[in-house]
Order: structure tokens, then sequence, then C-alpha cells
């Protein structure tokens, strides 16, 4: 019922929200920045290089610290949640910047 009321006179708002929502292949695809929260509370940042059936590959290049480099594989068993700009989607760049 509560869902209801907050749908109720919104089909055309929510139908452009759900065609400008990310899918999984866009989030996931290499160059997007994100940080991952592991199951033991500890954050990284950085940008996808990879992923598989074992985890998340990660350029830490793009963590807010700095002080991070090299890169992380994350398996799917620790990741707890993962954080994406919202407009990180829209823009994908493919390739993380160099430097």
């Amino acid at each position: 019922m509560g869902d209801e009321r907050t749908l109720e006179g919104r089909e055309p708002d929510l139908h452009r929200w759900h065609q400008e929502a990310p899918m999984m292949g866009d989030i996931l695809r290499r160059g997007t920045l994100m940080t991952v929260t592991a199951t033991g509370g500890g954050k990284s940042s950085g940008y996808v290089c990879d992923h598989d059936g074992l985890g998340l590959l990660l350029d830490l290049r793009g963590d807010p610290d700095g002080d991070a480099t090299g890169y992380r594989l994350f398996p799917w068993s620790s990741v707890e949640h993962v954080m994406i700009k919202e407009a990180s989607h829209s823009s994908l760049a493919g390739e993380p910047p160099s430097g």
C-alpha cells in the first residue's frame, strides 16, 4: 500500500528514471570510478580494471586520499557494498585517467 501512494500519479517520472538507471554492465565497465566497502569495514576507491567470477579488480589511482597505488582484488565474498557517483554511469570513459 505504501508503494501505491508514492508511485501514484508519477508514472512518467518513474519511466524516465527507469530508462536512465545504470545497468550492471555499465557500473562494472572498465574505467568506472567507485568506492568498495569490504566486509571488515575498510573502504577503497579506484577505477574498475576487470571483474569476473572471482571478484572485482580496482586500480587504486582513484583513491581520494592519494596514498594508495597499485591494484587491489576484492573477492566477491568480501564486498559489502559499492558506491558509484550518480553521474559516473552516464560519462564512463572506458579507461582511468593517466597519471
